[in-house]
């Protein structure tokens, strides 16, 4: 729809660091591509343009995987807009054997404000599935300024995948 987007990536670790860009086309559950893999030394950023790697009109999810921390922050740019958003990492805990788990993520969010064809207003939910082996049923439901549920819409979201939702 005339918009791209373009990954600021930065090594918050104390190592140098190995990254891997993965992105997944929205309902496709057939397998993630890997577009990128670069190193980066401590404190080194990185800008990554997705349209080098996807395909004109693609839309879908990505995720990084590295072996340090970092910050990272997407501008998607077009049509006289541009929307920043920042990445939050999975949550990594050690436990007494050695074995690394990581939060699956939150079972419920809130979306503070949805329009619905206000001045040629149209608001998508999308949803990410963080588990990278079970498929996510979701449940989206859009409720009006009093609380009462307008419309509910169940999906199944791919393991590592999107999937989005309008009212």
């Amino acid at each position: 729809a005339g918009f791209t987007s373009v990954m600021y990536i930065q090594n918050g670790g104390l190592e140098c660091t190995s990254v891997e860009l993965w992105f997944q086309s929205f309902e496709d559950c057939l397998g993630p591509r890997i577009c990128d893999i670069l190193t980066l030394a401590p404190g080194e950023s990185h800008q990554f343009d997705a349209s080098a790697c996807m395909p004109s009109g693609w839309a879908g999810s990505a995720w990084i995987r590295s072996s340090q921390p970092l910050a990272v922050a997407v501008d998607t740019i077009g049509n006289d807009v541009l929307m920043t958003y920042s990445g939050v990492p999975a949550e990594l805990n050690y436990v007494w054997n050695g074995d690394a788990l990581y939060t699956s993520g939150s079972a419920v969010a809130y979306g503070p404000l949805v329009y619905s064809e206000y001045q040629g207003w149209d608001t998508a939910v999308v949803v990410q599935n963080l588990s990278r082996v079970t498929a996510a049923k979701v449940k989206v439901y859009f409720l009006d300024r009093s609380g009462d549920v307008i419309l509910t819409l169940v999906d199944w979201v791919c393991p590592g995948g999107a999937q989005t939702f309008f009212l």
